[in-house]
């Protein structure tokens, strides 16, 4: 194995992506695994004084998550209502495959350490906390 430089590193997509098809909306949706960085301010604003912002904890999440062509979020916290007002169930859907691809929660982070003892990665996360 080679020890990979600052340069290589940094110079890696690591972030992966998913295609969601969402016939209830026409069409498919494009998500991305937050950057450490997102995960980090995703907290702070979901995880306010140890309280759960519910709205920010699902919508925040997928106002991040979900990417256009360039990789780029499509929508931005000022979006939050307006995703909030979309099917429960369209929203759920994509929740789901959100967390999946992050291990957002405590479901999650079980599914991932299951997919790992299966002979996945071996790679865990901690879930978020509140979650």
């Amino acid at each position: 194995m080679t020890l990979l430089t600052k340069q290589q590193i940094l110079a890696v997509d690591d972030l992966k992506t998913e295609d969601v098809d969402m016939p209830e909306w026409g069409g498919i949706v494009r998500i991305r695994e937050l950057t450490a960085e997102q995960r980090l301010e995703w907290n702070d604003r979901a995880f306010k004084s140890g309280v759960v912002d519910m709205r920010e904890f699902r919508h925040g999440v997928l106002a991040l998550s979900i990417v256009g062509d360039d990789g780029n979020p499509v929508f931005t916290q000022d979006d939050l209502a307006a995703l909030g007002a979309k099917s429960v169930s369209a929203i759920d859907k994509l929740f789901a495959r959100v967390d999946a691809l992050n291990v957002l929660t405590p479901k999650a982070q079980q599914e991932a350490e299951k997919n790992s003892a299966a002979g996945g990665t071996g790679e865990t996360s901690l879930p978020s906390p509140g979650a």
